[in-house]
């Protein structure tokens, strides 16, 4: 079958073909099961997922559809959210009759990037509030889960569907989800012979007079000297009692200094 297992038996009707019309030197393109099949369903299934959240009034930002699940039984989606349409999302992508599992990310995760999805899932979501489960849905033969071979005769199989809401929870500051990265990255080594000292106390000083920056925000605006001059300066500074910091961790100078 598509979904790449073997489906259950049953009776094919059994056609004589007595005459064949064509063009001169056709082609005749016979689907290799399953993954030829999966991939060419694969942009009917993103597109469907993108016109069912536009249609809710959603800003879409990126559709995935799983190569696992056949390119139809899982989607993930990027929006631009506001309160209340992560769970919006969901209830217009489980709507589509072949997606059996939805997934829903802020548009700040690259949802073609397994760790970001992995990550997004893992601290933006919370079990009993952002899991929605919908029963007894329509599905598929082709599922195994649904135990077709226990069905009545036209018999239809049925599903529970589930979404989940990867967005970041309303009332929580993005900051608390920025991905912070570290102040040892190759820009703030610099070149050899760079200035430093007194010049770069007083870059560290006119930046920190004019925004609050995080370590690592001031750290890339000091690429071009070598990082051990800038600890040592930053260092000094500290020990002159000439930094603050305020309650989201960015620095600013002492008014007084």
């Amino acid at each position: 079958e598509f979904a790449g297992m073997l489906g259950d038996l049953k009776w094919n009707p059994v056609i004589k073909i007595e005459t064949i019309t064509h063009r001169r030197d056709p082609i005749f393109y016979a689907l290799m099961m399953p993954w030829e099949n999966a991939w060419l369903g694969g942009p009917v299934s993103e597109a469907l997922a993108w016109q069912v959240l536009r249609a809710a009034g959603l800003d879409v930002r990126a559709v995935r559809v799983t190569e696992g699940s056949a390119c139809r039984w899982s989607v993930i989606a990027s929006i631009r959210k506001q309160a209340g349409e992560g769970k919006n999302a969901l209830m217009a992508l489980l709507a589509l009759p072949e997606v059996k599992q939805a997934t829903v990310t802020d548009d700040d995760v690259n949802i073609f990037d397994q760790t970001e999805l992995d990550r997004a899932v893992t601290f933006r979501v919370q079990a009993d509030k952002d899991i929605l489960v919908i029963s007894g849905a329509k599905a598929k033969h082709v599922d195994p889960s649904v135990r077709p071979w226990d069905l009545p005769k036209g018999g239809l199989p049925l599903t529970a569907k589930f979404g989940i809401d990867a967005t970041i929870p309303e009332g929580i500051p993005y900051r608390f989800y920025k991905m912070v990265k570290p102040p040892f990255f190759p820009e703030a080594q610099g070149p050899k012979g760079a200035p430093s000292g007194q010049v770069l106390r007083e870059k560290i000083c006119s930046f920190l007079r004019e925004h609050r920056l995080s370590f690592d925000e001031l750290m890339g605006r000091l690429s071009e000297h070598p990082y051990r001059e800038v600890v040592k300066v930053w260092g000094d500074l500290r020990a002159e009692k000439l930094l603050c910091r305020d309650k989201e961790g960015k620095y600013f100078m002492n008014k007084d200094s």
